[in-house]
């Protein structure tokens, strides 16, 4: 498949209406190391059956909004219909758990589910992708390789987080990004959707199937559920994309 058939999958720039309470565990302090950036979990959130998921209201007209897909970056979650669409159509393999989820009303609603991607594929080129760093630097990109974030993980995170070996966390930039280069000929035949490897910020889409997954995405607005991004000056098209929609 050639570079034009897939895109970027990021979560909606603007807030979206739900609200999670309960317990959370520790994450990397990778900020204690004066480190511009955060870790992504490898697997789904140890606590998750903690975790109640409530669809709020809107205001000023009280509306609750249900949607049926909810893209929170390290995961979705989504109703149970929505998980069999994308178990069936996106060609990936995910992890699952049911989340516990409170509508304002009291009204039922489907079984609803986190699904994380497992399948990873190693496509980023990092001598031929560049951001700035920090993202507000006035000096030239830099390449992946050069400013990628790679630290040591404490024995209670370590399993949670590791990516590059059973205690070591590392990922290419997150923001101030400028042109990615990826190789997608490792891409199997019928994967649509997937996790670059050692970028777990950003998912890649099949450009088909993102307009698939959107006219199955309801209970939302058009447009809010998830955006796409191309690969050329990506976090300056992600900020003309807040301003557009907002």
């Amino acid at each position: 498949m050639c570079e034009q058939t897939f895109r970027l999958l990021v979560p909606c720039g603007h807030s979206t209406p739900y609200r999670i309470e309960g317990a959370v565990g520790a994450t990397p302090d990778v900020g204690l190391l004066r480190l511009q950036e955060r870790c992504w979990r490898s697997t789904l959130p140890p606590f998750l059956n903690s975790l109640v998921f409530n669809f709020v209201e809107i205001p000023p007209y009280t509306t609750v909004r249900v949607q049926n897909f909810f893209h929170l970056g390290e995961f979705f979650v989504v109703s149970d219909s929505m998980k069999e669409f994308l178990e069936a159509r996106a060609g990936c393999e995910f992890d699952t758990a049911q989340i516990r989820t409170e509508h304002p009303e009291r009204e039922q609603t489907e079984q609803y589910w986190a699904m994380k991607i497992r399948t990873r594929i190693d496509c980023v080129e990092p001598a031929r992708s560049f951001a700035r760093y920090p993202s507000w630097s006035s000096e030239p990109p830099r390449p992946f390789g050069e400013i990628a974030l790679d630290v040591k993980l404490a024995d209670d995170v370590a399993p949670y987080f590791a990516n590059k070996d059973p205690k070591s966390y590392y990922a290419y930039p997150s923001s101030g990004i400028q042109r990615v280069s990826m190789n997608f000929s490792s891409v199997p035949s019928g994967v649509k959707l997937f996790e670059p490897m050692y970028w777990p910020q950003y998912l890649v889409i099949e450009e088909h199937f993102a307009e698939e997954l959107e006219r199955q995405c309801a209970g939302g607005t058009p447009g809010y559920c998830f955006w796409t991004l191309g690969f050329d000056d990506v976090s300056n098209e992600f900020s003309k994309t807040m301003q557009a929609l907002r």
